[in-house]
C-alpha cells in the first residue's frame, strides 16, 4: 500500500492534492475496513449456531513423536509460499482498487 501511494503522490504535477488525496485515501481504508469487520463479524455470527459448544474441561493431548527440524522447516517453507502468494495478490488487488477508486472519484471533482 505504501508503494501504491507513494507512486500516486510522485505522478501529480500539484502538490496541494496531496492533501486530499491522502485525506480520502485514508477515510477509504478506515471504511472499508469497518465494513469487512461487520460483515465477518454478522457472518459468524449468524453461523455459530450451525457449531456445536466444546466443553474443554475434559479435554487432554498427548504430545505426538517428535519429528526431525529438516521435516518441519520442509513443511513450513511449502505451505508459507502459497500463503504468501495468496497475500500478496489480495494486497495488489486491494491497492488498484483503491487507486481506481481514488481516480474516478478526482475526475468527477474536476
Amino acid at each position: 500500500m505504501l508503494f501504491s501511494i507513494m507512486s500516486g503522490v510522485i505522478s501529480l504535477k500539484d502538490i496541494h492534492k496531496v492533501e486530499s488525496i491522502g485525506g480520502i485515501t485514508v477515510v477509504y481504508y478506515f471504511c472499508t475496513t469497518a465494513v469487512a469487520t461487520v460483515i465477518g463479524l454478522s457472518i459468524a455470527h449468524f453461523f455459530r449456531r450451525f457449531f456445536p459448544v466444546l466443553e474443554t474441561s475434559s479435554l487432554t493431548y498427548e504430545a505426538p513423536a517428535s519429528s526431525s527440524p529438516m521435516d518441519v522447516i520442509a513443511l513450513v517453507a511449502g505451505v508459507d509460499r502459497i500463503f504468501d502468494m495468496g497475500r500478496a495478490t489480495l494486497n495488489i488487488t486491494g491497492d488498484a482498487s483503491c487507486a481506481i477508486i481514488v481516480s474516478n472519484f478526482l475526475r468527477k471533482k474536476k
